[in-house]
């Protein structure tokens, strides 16, 4: 009888402890594990759930510029991007250079700076669709200067006489940026990217330019294609 009491009583003392053994084991999570189909998942294959996880941004997306209604919102009509805002626009003493001029596909309408001080550098024009779609585009093509022939020439020379600009830099949603150098001309001038860019918008900025007699900046189309 006694040895019997002895078995009985090691039995108690063995379940209490098994029994405090795993309720400290779950306290210090031992058992925060997932079992799926017999295989154990340990707490480094487990996914993060924490509250510093944050989502990735996704990669096509419009740059704060354009939710800032301190810059207003202009129609581009010449396609590819239906909206342009831009830094600063020329709209004093009756002279107008509304960003809309660089991008409504008419050489004669141009764009003129806002700045009072200076010569533009760091003015900027930011292309984008309404609806925030993406667009593949290849090259830029801008028209320099101020080119209305009503004002460019024997008797005078607007082109000369205003600022234009020679470097320009471009900027892309995925974070890819160009630079180009624009001769001191009113032709045509074509720049292609190394390979085609999906973007939901560019921002071009003008880096530096040729100084005329007045310091207005102007630029007479731009087109994304």
């Amino acid at each position: 009888m006694k040895y019997v009491i002895s078995i009985i009583l090691s039995l108690v003392i063995i379940v209490v402890v098994s029994v405090g053994t795993v309720s400290w084991m779950q306290k210090q999570g031992f058992f925060d594990m997932a079992v799926s189909s017999g295989n154990t998942v340990t707490a480094t294959d487990m996914p993060d759930i924490s509250e510093d996880a944050t989502e990735p941004e996704p990669i096509h997306q419009l740059p704060p510029d354009v939710q800032d209604n301190r810059y207003e919102e202009f129609e581009a009509t010449n396609g590819t991007f239906d909206r342009v805002k831009a830094s600063s626009y020329a709209d004093w003493q009756g002279t107008k250079g509304l960003p809309s001029w660089a991008f409504d596909a008419d050489a004669n309408t141009t764009w003129q700076d806002g700045v009072k001080d200076g010569y533009g550098e760091g003015e900027w024009f930011l292309s984008y669709n309404a609806d925030g779609s993406t667009r593949t585009i290849s090259s830029v093509t801008v028209y320099n200067g101020y080119q209305d022939l009503k004002y460019n020439n024997d008797a005078q020379n607007f082109y000369q006489l205003n600022s234009r600009v020679k470097d320009i830099m471009l900027e892309f949603d995925d974070g890819s940026v160009y630079v180009f150098t624009l001769a001191d001309s009113p032709e045509a001038q074509t720049f292609s990217f190394d390979e085609p860019v999906e973007t939901c918008y560019v921002k071009l900025t003008v880096e530096s330019v040729y100084q005329g007699k007045w310091s207005d900046t102007c630029l007479s189309e731009i087109v994304y294609r």
